[in-house]
């Protein structure tokens, strides 16, 4: 009987701090995610636009973002995910650093105007949970380097070619 609340609280204590959760097949999980995109955009902050692909939808406020928040580079270009990126994410042209000292979030006009790219990606993939990996930077520069990073990760996005 005690387990429960114990449960009941890691559950509170990790959606608190942030935790991303998927449904897969009824059970939750970490989203783990490699990309690669267009251009170099390593250091814009991403926001994600809404259903019309034109408005954004969803933005980080700058007390939310640490410079860890972004991606880490891997090998031939991927990069590892650290923000809940996805198909519908767009670029700013702000980057990470002006955006972390900011004191409070930008208008959503000032953010709209200051899109930089909104089909940034190439290819996104599922690499399942990231609890497993390790040492993930070295673990997938060494599936992108033996061509099996396919293997491990499902595309979840691939732009039209």
């Amino acid at each position: 009987m005690t387990l429960r609340p114990l449960f009941m609280l890691t559950i509170v204590l990790l959606s608190a701090t942030g935790f991303v959760f998927a449904k897969k097949k009824n059970k939750a999980r970490a989203i783990f995610t490699v990309y690669k995109t267009r251009g170099n955009y390593v250091d814009n902050v991403p926001v994600t636009l809404a259903e019309d692909r034109k408005t954004i939808g969803s933005f980080p406020d700058p007390t939310d973002m640490k410079s860890s928040s972004k991606p880490e580079q891997l090998h031939k270009g991927y990069l590892i995910d650290n923000m809940g990126i996805n198909a519908k994410t767009a670029f700013l042209k702000i980057s990470y650093a002006d955006y972390i000292k900011l004191q409070q979030a930008p208008s959503i006009e000032d953010l709209q105007k200051s899109i930089l790219v909104t089909d940034p990606f190439t290819i996104i993939c599922d690499c399942g949970v990231r609890i497993p990996y390790k040492d993930p930077k070295a673990q997938l520069n060494k599936m992108i380097d033996n061509g099996t990073l396919f293997k491990k990760c499902k595309i979840i996005y691939q732009a039209q070619r």
